[in-house]
């Protein structure tokens, strides 16, 4: 048995609760099972969109793993990729990369170390950087692009 099994048991059944809550929270006109789980699903939900971002910012068309060639990346949406460059963005994530995909798509027990110290980052830092590599995008772009995002996806 590993040394860390009993401290991690509480998140395994964690992630079971959560798939199932979170299930319930979808179904339409389904009341949050309870606040708490209303709460962790939004807070799942912030470091999730935030690693998409990442990804799409960060990444390289010309490094992507055959499985990933369909991945979206901000490059695509410039006729020279070199236009963009995503080196100067995302800092505080850069740093903070690994930490935020053990705590989210792993059941680790790297998770029993991270809530020990605190949050797996800090969100104000995070929606920052984000949000200005989303405004350097739409700065970067030529204005007809800057308008294909207006029609988003609610």
């Amino acid at each position: 048995m590993h040394d860390k099994a009993q401290a991690v048991a509480p998140r395994v059944k964690y992630e079971w609760k959560m798939l199932n809550e979170t299930y319930a929270l979808r179904r339409q006109n389904q009341p949050a099972p309870s606040p708490r789980s209303a709460k962790d699903a939004f807070l799942e939900s912030f470091p999730l969109h935030s690693r998409n971002l990442y990804h799409f910012f960060t990444r390289r068309r010309a490094e992507l793993k055959r499985f990933e060639e369909s991945d979206v990346v901000a490059e695509d949406f410039f006729d020279d990729p070199a236009q963009w460059n995503p080196s100067t963005h995302l800092t505080f994530l850069d740093s903070n990369l690994v930490r935020l995909n053990r705590s989210l798509s792993h059941i680790s027990y790297d998770r029993v170390e991270y809530e020990m110290t605190k949050r797996w980052v800090d969100m104000d830092r995070t929606l920052n950087e984000l949000n200005h590599a989303w405004e350097t995008l739409m700065k970067d772009l030529p204005e007809e692009r800057r308008n294909w995002f207006e029609n988003a996806v609610r």
